[in-house]
């Protein structure tokens, strides 16, 4: 296959480059990456300015952009590579996109805009922030990319896939799962600079309501791979049906 490598690290992350090596031995791989950490950027767009590429010269075939992952994923569609793209691949994060965190995720945006070109794409993340081994993690991703039959996948889904930071041998397997829908319980540190003036800081200690369903967030804290097929049609069938009543009398 061709793949298209993207991610919100940089195009320095390890993360990167360990999937590249992984994946390049059996399929034709080509990066479009962010030329600096874009996390939390989610789907945003470069609309004030003009973009810039320039190619790799780390060993990797492809180009690094001074935009968000987003960017680089609707550049290199359009503009950068001239034969088709039969899978975009987002990642390998450092830290967990899980649950709601899909919503701020660069990772994942780079997937969704791939998806929204309608290409089949795949977002990974290692979920943590120390002592991360990136080779399992990327093997991993080429045997689930190998054993799926893109041709025959869903239309405007994309595959988020988070893998706890557990030695690879204490993995108990994958399991395919709904995101979770708990509350993030995060919040504001309030500091003050040398001049005694406040300011804020988002706080890295995160935690989430309890579930009553098993979703990505219980399986990754039991040890596995958890796998959320996500949609991008966000429509609430529920509230459609429950607001047609506000609709004119034909």
């Amino acid at each position: 296959m061709r793949i298209l490598l993207t991610n919100d690290d940089g195009f320095d992350a390890k993360g990167l480059r360990a999937l590249y090596d992984a994946l390049e031995s059996d399929h034709n791989v080509v990066v479009c990456a962010p030329s600096m950490q874009q996390s939390g950027t989610a789907h945003r767009l470069t609309l004030d300015r003009p973009l810039r590429a320039r190619r790799l010269q780390n060993g990797m075939r492809g180009w690094v952009v001074d935009g968000t992952p987003a960017d680089c994923v609707k550049l290199a569609l359009r503009n950068l590579i001239e034969n088709p793209v039969d899978l975009v691949v987002s990642g390998i994060n450092q830290g967990s996109n899980a649950g709601l965190l899909v919503h701020y995720s660069g990772t994942v945006a780079g997937a969704k805009e791939a998806v929204t070109m309608g290409i089949p794409a795949v977002a990974i993340s290692l979920c943590g922030y120390r002592n991360l081994n990136y080779q399992p993690t990327a093997a991993r991703l080429k045997s689930l990319i190998d054993d799926i039959d893109w041709g025959l996948f869903p239309k405007m889904t994309l595959l988020n896939v988070n893998v706890p930071n557990i030695p690879p041998e204490e993995i108990l397997g994958v399991r395919v799962v709904p995101m979770s829908i708990s509350i993030l319980n995060d919040g504001y540190e309030c500091r003050e600079d040398p001049r005694g003036h406040k300011y804020y800081w988002l706080s890295a200690k995160l935690s989430f309501d309890p579930s009553d369903r098993v979703d990505d967030h219980e399986v990754l804290r039991e040890g596995y791979i958890a796998i959320c097929p996500l949609s991008l049609d966000w429509t609430n069938t529920e509230a459609v049906k429950m607001l047609t009543k506000l609709e004119d009398p034909s």
